[in-house]
């Protein structure tokens, strides 16, 4: 667990801590953001855009690591689509309160790609991964294989697909060690109001790293 992440933890700044950034320690002690990426759409003739996001099991953990067993889902079906309300234990109001959002099925796995995806909807409610939609979209050459449009590494040698397509991009995005302590130095309102001003960030450092 990232150091920062268990010290507002262990502060009780449980909200803090729900929306707090994810970012994981490379082997050579870097540490870089800790998300998931995937092709978007075509940009141009040659070149994929890329969008981050984060998984269900990101989301549990996070949840597990901040409420312990102070959360619990719920999962209700309303006109076929899968409702998640997602519980958590208020210790002053000694009460659950609930939050709730709908998935949308994926093309693979249709039902159970709904059911997460409220999952994460409905944790967003609660500030966990909220903060994904402010990073910019990363575009990356694009090539073909097996008659489909692939990202490739900005040399165009190696085609990124899965894990390898976001550990490229997440040791791109660098000196996230700045964006950590950039976002540390920042109020609860600050950061609610940061959005411009952590894109602009992230840009700034991409640009400085190219």
């Amino acid at each position: 667990m990232n150091s920062e992440l268990k010290k507002l933890i262990e502060e009780k700044k449980i909200m803090e801590a729900l929306a707090y950034p994810f970012y994981k320690e490379t082997p050579d002690g870097s540490i870089v953001a800790d998300l998931h990426w995937k092709p978007s759409h075509k940009v141009g003739k040659d070149e994929l855009e890329c969008v981050p996001y984060i998984n269900g099991d990101q989301v549990r953990q996070r949840l597990n690591d901040v409420l312990a067993t102070k959360w619990q889902t719920r999962m209700e079906k309303h006109e076929d689509r899968t409702i998640c309300i997602l519980s958590v234990y208020i210790q002053d109001a000694n009460d659950w309160l609930d939050r709730s959002d709908v998935g949308t099925p994926t093309a693979t796995e249709k039902e159970k790609g709904e059911t997460t995806d409220s999952l994460k909807r409905a944790a967003v409610n609660w500030g966990v991964g909220a903060y994904i939609k402010t990073i910019p979209n990363v575009t990356l050459p694009m090539g073909r294989e097996n008659g489909k449009n692939v990202p490739m590494t900005h040399d165009k040698k190696t085609v990124l697909m899965g894990d390898n397509l976001s550990n490229y991009i997440n040791t791109l995005s660098l000196p996230l060690s700045k964006l950590i302590e950039f976002w540390g130095s920042l109020s609860k309102s600050q950061q609610t109001e940061a959005t411009q001003s952590v894109v602009a960030l992230k840009k700034m450092f991409t640009k400085a790293k190219k």
